[in-house]
């Protein structure tokens, strides 16, 4: 019936409402002259934090979107699960040929920065829709997803030829036979 007092529904989603909420909390305790954090920005907002039993960084996302708030009245704190867009790989296909290309020019062995530096250009940050340099291990999900293998080279020293030579020749069949006089061995 018109005129009746009661609850009308906001609309919003309960990670908004929440959000609202925890900024409506933080700005009675840095408004309340009884508070012993009256007027202290960082004060409020760690006892605010607190209140709600969050983690102290908690009271830094209380601060921004807060301070968000106040610069603009439109800017709410909404709810962004769900709205992740996909990966540039998935919806740019050439974009995935041309980091094989350029991967591939590089050599035999590459690694995460390279993809880092080939995609930190404006063209590229353009077309994958990233506002700053990709973090590294962004690169290396993308490096996954375009199937190339993280492998250690395990040539190196025990690869000179003398060394292969004496194990070919006297270390191996010496075990085999089952005795194993190493300290006689001069390269």
């Amino acid at each position: 019936m018109p005129g009746e007092g009661g609850y009308k529904a906001s609309g919003l989603d309960n990670v908004m409402q929440e959000r609202l909420q925890e900024m409506k909390q933080f700005l009675w305790v840095y408004v309340d002259p009884k508070s012993q954090s009256y007027g202290k920005w960082i004060m409020s907002s760690t006892a605010t934090a607190r209140a709600l039993e969050k983690k102290p960084w908690h009271s830094r996302l209380i601060q921004g979107r807060t301070r968000a708030f106040i610069a603009d009245h439109e800017d709410l704190p909404y709810n962004n699960y769900g709205t992740w867009n996909e990966t540039a790989l998935k919806t740019d296909k050439n974009l995935a040929q041309e980091i094989h290309a350029h991967l591939q020019s590089i050599g035999k062995y590459v690694w995460a920065m390279d993809l880092v530096d080939f995609l930190d250009t404006e063209e590229m940050r353009v077309r994958t829709k990233h506002k700053k340099r990709i973090d590294v291990t962004t690169a290396q999900r993308w490096m996954h997803k375009l199937n190339y293998q993280w492998t250690l080279d395990p040539k190196g020293q025990y690869e000179r030829d003398d060394i292969i030579t004496y194990r070919q020749r006297v270390f191996l069949p010496t075990w085999k036979r089952g005795s194993i006089e190493i300290s006689g061995f001069v390269p």
